[in-house]
């Protein structure tokens, strides 16, 4: 969740009398970043409720192959194949976890190879650009 929102600001500093160049091209800035973030804000909602049905899927499931193996006689066998079936789906959350890592990396190192990230900014043109790369490099790489 975005911490800052546009509807914090006074809207008299919205509406100055004069507005400054830097002024107007900083809110155009913060009004597509506030967008994007309320836009990934609806993403994230809307992967929640995906992801809370689907695991009660896998639990219901999940139950559904224990009662299979339940009704094998052998009582090694069935602890054998609990705990296999156990590993197996641990193993697909760790490689799950893993590709989110790895997602996460790839999406921090687009933003760092930035070239205009790479230096500090000295002027008021250079924290534009620098502003710009961390904002739309987030967008650009978000898609992939």
């Amino acid at each position: 969740m975005l911490r800052f929102r546009l509807l914090d600001i006074p809207r008299q500093r919205l509406r100055s009398a004069r507005p400054t160049l830097n002024a107007t091209i900083g809110l155009c800035l913060l009004r597509s970043i506030d967008a994007e973030a309320q836009m990934l804000d609806r993403e994230l909602s809307v992967n929640a409720i995906k992801m809370s049905a689907i695991e009660r899927e896998v639990r219901e499931k999940s139950m559904l192959v224990r009662r299979a193996i339940f009704e094998i006689p052998s009582e090694r066998l069935r602890e054998a194949l609990v705990e296999l079936h156990q590993l197996s789906l641990d193993l697909l959350l760790r490689q799950g976890v893993v590709r989110q890592f790895e997602s996460q990396l790839a999406r921090i190192n687009t933003v760092l190879a930035d070239p205009r990230v790479r230096r500090k900014p000295e002027t008021a043109s250079d924290a534009f650009d620098y502003a710009c790369a961390l904002g739309l490099q987030g967008h650009q790489s978000a898609g992939r």
